[in-house]
């Protein structure tokens, strides 16, 4: 019944060629948010779908976003979308976590943050050199977004081994679990 009646709907049929899967997915959400399809129930809500961000905070230093809107397009760079918003935060938690670069203040620029005395944190918020090492994370973290650089990826891998190897286990499931999560999301 529910095909019959979605056929009695129909008043036109339109194609478009688009070069990629990933492009006709694209083009697929916007239609659905613009369009609002009444038989389209699984992307309905453009609140199902997750973002990572990468956005310039006030003092010009690149901070990992997650959300629901990725913005206007060319302002930021973002990646996405992702269907499971708590494997995009377990990855993102995750590939913070073995970067360190889980500040609790970044915006200071002159003391260092509790997470820096805890060893979670370079020392970004003090500035200097570690300033410059976050950005080069902040490269490491946008290719292994993009795809071109599995190397943080891999660091996760051999930290979860690591700590196998200790006798470690919580810790190697946790580093598995963030693994696996950023896997998830380069598929």
């Amino acid at each position: 019944p529910k095909v019959v009646q979605l056929v009695r709907n129909i008043r036109d049929l339109e194609y478009r060629l688009t070069d990629t899967e990933f492009e006709a997915f694209m083009l697929e959400c916007q239609l659905i948010k613009e369009i609002k399809p009444m038989y389209n129930k699984k992307m309905k809500n453009p609140l199902a779908y997750s973002y990572i961000s990468i956005r310039a905070d006030k003092t010009g230093r690149r901070q990992i976003e997650v959300g629901y809107d990725p913005g206007p397009p060319g302002q930021y760079l973002h990646f996405g979308p992702y269907t499971s918003r708590s494997t995009v935060e377990r990855a993102v938690q995750g590939i913070k976590e073995s970067q360190r670069i889980l500040c609790s203040s970044p915006h200071t620029g002159h003391s260092l943050c509790l997470n820096h005395s805890l060893g979670l944190c370079i020392g970004m918020c003090g500035g200097g050199e570690a300033l410059d090492t976050y950005n080069t994370i902040m490269d490491r973290i946008i290719a292994l977004l993009d795809g071109s650089d599995r190397g943080i990826l891999n660091d996760l891998e051999q930290r979860m081994d690591e700590a196998a190897e200790r006798f470690d286990f919580e810790a190697a499931a946790k580093y598995r679990d963030y693994a696996g999560a950023v896997q998830a999301l380069l598929q």
